[in-house]
């Protein structure tokens, strides 16, 4: 058993919780870092990290998959190279609270700040109407495994709302001021942003009023914010759900079990 402390903090700016593995010691060995939401104890593993006779201390982790409200127990969870894991030590909790709205993959984190908007929200059931000669009334039928979420999401794209790079780095000198340095930064940025809203990979949506989804983005495109000098510009996507949001489809779709 490690002699160490795990604590978590919330950091609701990017809408995750950092993670900190404390010793006094150096440490040696194969961990897990897994978590379960509060009263149901099925475990997700998270990150999976080896140490040789290091300062734990020098290592951080953020996640960035919890959702708006819920209570989560962290822990850590020792195995070595035979499978055999240890019992789970190190118990920390914390309740997941942030702003904004985002859209992130495996590798990177679009943080929706500005003018954040999602315009309708609707499940999408495959309905049929069947009207008849003999019949007043139609006939309705219904395909009953189609249901899905669907909804029409906007916000102001800035260098401005990547402030921890977790999108893309880039030089810009934190104003919106008409310059030749911020005018390339948020060029090279909204064109960077547009090429991986449209790479037709899945992404997880997460909201504090939505909540999260596993989705797919379509019909995605810019309009150029007149007032600026067309510096800055708004980007429109429909969000498609396209799964269920569950450990089985977070690890199938590569957004569980992060190697450090």
């Amino acid at each position: 058993m490690i002699k160490a402390r795990l604590s978590a903090k919330l950091d609701t700016e990017n809408g995750c919780v950092v993670l900190k593995l404390e010793s006094e010691d150096l440490i040696t060995g194969n961990f897990k870092l897994v978590r379960s939401k509060y009263g149901e104890n099925k475990w997700q593993e998270l990150f999976n990290f080896t140490l040789e006779d290091q300062d734990p201390s020098v290592y951080e982790w953020k996640d960035f998959i919890v959702e708006q409200g819920v209570k989560y127990i962290y822990a850590i969870q020792q195995y070595n190279s035979y499978g055999i894991h240890s019992n789970k030590t190190l118990y920390t909790e914390i309740i997941a609270d942030f702003d904004h709205m985002f859209l992130l993959d495996a590798n990177k984190q679009l943080k929706i700040k500005f003018n954040p908007k999602v315009s309708s929200f609707k499940d999408t059931i495959l309905e049929t109407r069947t009207n008849t000669i003999g019949s007043k009334y139609p006939f309705i039928f219904r395909n009953g495994n189609v249901k899905y979420k669907e909804f029409p999401i906007s916000g102001l794209i800035s260098c401005l709302m990547d402030e921890d790079f977790l999108f893309m780095e880039y030089f810009h000198d934190n104003s919106t001021n008409l310059i030749s340095e911020n005018i390339a930064a948020e060029r090279n940025f909204k064109l960077e942003v547009l090429e991986w809203l449209n790479n037709g990979e899945p992404k997880i949506f997460r909201s504090s009023t939505e909540g999260n989804y596993i989705v797919r983005l379509m019909n995605c495109s810019l309009a150029p914010v007149d007032a600026l000098g067309r510096m800055l510009h708004t980007f429109t996507a429909t969000a498609i759900e396209i799964d269920n949001y569950d450990e089985e489809t977070l690890m199938k779709y590569g957004f569980l079990a992060t190697h450090t």
